[in-house]
């Protein structure tokens, strides 16, 4: 669905939680940018941590997005159970 980006930081990942929170329903409109970045974050091997938190901020997209969230679940799902 997205292009692959190569890195993502912890610190990157922050940044896009405060605003998720910020925004709420409102950041829909960020996904197309944001999404290939928490695609590539989730599936880092290498950086639990940052992995970690790019799941918690799927889970925060899928609250604060609700029934919008099911345009973009496979894509993310898909990278979840691909790290499993």
């Amino acid at each position: 669905m997205w292009e692959i980006c190569q890195k993502v930081t912890q610190g990157g990942l922050f940044i896009v939680h405060s605003l998720i929170v910020a925004l709420g329903p409102n950041f829909e409109q960020h996904i197309s940018v944001i999404g290939p970045y928490l695609v590539t974050a989730i599936e880092n091997h290498q950086d639990e941590n940052a992995a970690r938190f790019a799941c918690g901020l799927v889970s925060d997209l899928a609250n604060y997005l609700e029934k919008n969230m099911s345009s973009y679940i496979d894509t993310f799902m898909t990278s979840i159970n691909n790290v499993l």
